[in-house]
């Protein structure tokens, strides 16, 4: 008996918040049901001129960012102001950074590395893009949501997701894809913001990509793989769905990854889960009946592989030995591999 893994499940009720202050003027109340499409609440929003990465600039961690800043949060600096300077060992050298707009000075992400130069202040009206239930309504604690989910599961997450957990803040937004999410993508394919977004950036995401969405805004990103040590070193809320390295990104995950596309998302560090709530009228992805959690006849089951030859591949079982314990694995029509029972994941697609 093999407990069933399922990379998509659905839950019919989920409970999540969405983050609010004193400016915000909230529209729905406590028991009122939300439609695709209402009016939440509007918040005053500042824009974004210009994002700086310190450990690039002046060689620091992202820990030690905030001991080199000469500019204080919410301090209104003049283009060519110095933002952060940073002393050599021997004293000979001052790596400084200059800032290349005017603007307020947000150290809101400066724990991740990042200084933001914020412009003008205006009033972004947020409708809702799923169905659900108020629980509760409150400045402090957030808007909290009743609604049916998908899940998807993450197969690591950093340690930052686990931070924003202790934190009590959410990571949450709109979940956006690099391109059509199948590729490996570069600097070039970026878009010029993506301020409060999740984003998916693609099969598989380099260091230089993911840096680079987290100076233009994003929340959280989420790649099918990447490379472990830049994992191990990120500083930044990400999580892999497939693993480590060059691996395979089957079909059926491709296309469950894209219809999530624009779906409100909250990413769970702890239970390492997408939670991505009921857009409107859209059928969440699995209706199929979920009740039975175990494999008991393995024939005909899907199944992910571990085995070193066929890494993240999902095939079909049409044989298997009890004696030894090996599963014939169909791919491809005609192409089988035999894999240890050990090395596989039974999924639900």
């Amino acid at each position: 008996m093999k407990v069933r893994d399922r990379i998509f499940e659905q839950y019919k009720e989920y409970e999540f918040t969405i983050p609010l202050n004193d400016s915000v003027n909230v529209f729905v109340k406590e028991g009122e049901d939300i439609s695709f499409g209402d009016k939440l609440f509007v918040r005053g929003e500042n824009s974004v001129k210009e994002s700086i990465y310190l450990p690039k600039e002046i060689g620091c961690s992202p820990e030690k960012s905030k001991d080199f800043l000469s500019s204080l949060s919410g301090e209104f600096v003049q283009k060519g102001d110095i933002l952060a300077e940073k002393t050599s060992r021997n004293g000979l050298t001052v790596k400084r950074v200059e800032v290349a707009h005017s603007g307020i000075v947000s150290t809101k992400r400066i724990l991740d590395g990042y200084v933001d130069i914020l412009g003008e202040q205006s009033d972004v009206e947020v409708k809702s893009n799923f169905t659900g239930k108020v629980i509760s309504s409150d400045p402090i604690r957030g808007l909290r949501i009743l609604a049916e989910t998908t899940a998807m599961d993450l197969r690591a997450v950093s340690k930052d997701f686990f931070n924003a957990k202790k934190s009590n803040e959410s990571i949450s937004g709109e979940f956006i894809l690099l391109g059509d999410g199948t590729s490996v993508y570069t600097a070039n394919d970026l878009e010029e913001d993506y301020k409060g977004k999740i984003v998916f950036a693609g099969r598989f995401v380099y260091e230089d990509v993911l840096k680079k969405l987290f100076e233009l805004g994003a929340v959280c990103v989420i790649a099918y793989a990447m490379d472990y040590k830049l994992f191990r070193s990120t500083n930044l809320p990400v999580g892999v769905v497939g693993g480590f390295g060059n691996i395979n990104f089957p079909d059926d995950i491709r296309k469950g990854i894209a219809d999530m596309s624009k779906c409100f998302v909250v990413a769970d560090g702890e239970e390492k889960q997408m939670f991505f709530v009921k857009r409107g009228n859209m059928p969440l992805r699995f209706s199929e009946d979920q009740e039975d959690d175990f494999v008991d006849v393995y024939i005909g089951e899907k199944v992910i592989s571990y085995d070193p030859q066929s890494y993240g591949r999902i095939g079909k079982v049409i044989q298997y030995d009890q004696e030894s314990e090996y599963l014939t694995v169909e791919f491809q029509k005609g192409i089988n591999s035999v894999i240890s029972l050990g090395a596989v994941d039974f999924v639900s697609l």
